[in-house]
C-alpha cells in the first residue's frame, strides 16, 4: 500500500507537469500563430509597396516620354524665346511692382512716424494746458521721449536686420535642400526577390 501512496503521488506531480507543459505548448503555439499572421500581414504590405512602387515608376516614365515630348514640341515651335522674352518682361514688371510697394511701404511709416508725433505733441499740448505739465520741463520730457523712441527704432532696425539675416538663411537651407533631391528617379530599382 505503501508503494502505491508514491506511485500515485508520483503520478500526481506527473500529471500536473504534464498540464503545466501542454498550457505552456499552448501558449507558444498561440505566439507562433501571431507571429505567423504578422508575418503575413507585413507580406501583404511588402507586396502592397513593391505594387505601388511599379506604378509610381510607370506613372513616372510617361511623365518622362510626356515633358521630352512636350520639350520637343516646344523647341521646335520656337516657343523657347518667346517664353524668354515674355519671361524677361515679367520680370521688369515685377522689380517695378516691387520697387512701387517699397515706395508705399516707406509713405506708409512716414505717415505713421508723423501720427504718432501728432498725437505725442497734442497730448503733451493737452497736459501743458490742463497744468499737469510745466512749460519748464517740457524740453525735458521731449528729449527722454526722443531717446526713447531712437532707442526703440535701433532695437527694431537690429530685428530687422536679424530677420533679415534668418530669411537669407533659410533660403540657402532651401536650396541646398533641394539640392539634394534626385531630379532622375531612373536609378531606382525595383526588389526582385520576396523575403518570405
Amino acid at each position: 500500500m505503501g508503494d502505491t501512496k508514491a506511485l500515485q503521488k508520483q503520478l500526481d506531480i506527473k500529471n500536473a507537469q504534464i498540464l503545466e507543459l501542454t498550457t505552456e505548448v499552448s501558449q507558444k503555439e498561440n505566439e507562433v500563430y501571431g507571429l505567423e499572421e504578422k508575418l503575413k500581414e507585413q507580406e501583404r504590405g511588402q507586396f502592397y509597396l513593391e505594387q505601388c512602387i511599379e506604378s509610381k515608376a510607370r506613372d513616372l516614365k510617361g511623365l518622362q516620354k510626356l515633358n521630352d515630348e512636350v520639350s520637343a514640341t516646344a523647341s521646335a515651335a520656337g516657343f523657347g524665346d518667346a517664353i524668354d522674352k515674355n519671361q524677361a518682361a515679367i520680370d521688369d514688371k515685377e522689380a517695378e511692382l516691387q520697387k512701387i510697394e517699397d515706395e508705399i511701404s516707406g509713405i506708409k511709416q512716414v505717415m505713421k512716424r508723423h501720427a504718432h508725433l501728432t498725437s505725442k505733441y497734442q497730448n503733451l499740448k493737452q497736459q501743458i494746458d490742463a497744468g499737469t505739465l510745466d512749460p519748464n520741463q517740457l524740453v525735458d520730457v521731449l528729449q527722454t521721449d526722443l531717446q526713447a523712441t531712437k532707442d526703440g527704432t535701433a532695437a527694431n532696425k537690429q530685428e530687422i536686420a536679424n530677420l533679415k539675416e534668418a530669411e537669407v538663411e533659410i533660403h540657402q537651407q532651401q536650396a541646398d535642400l533641394q539640392a539634394q533631391i534626385p531630379v532622375s528617379y531612373t536609378h531606382l530599382t525595383l526588389p526582385t526577390k520576396r523575403i518570405v
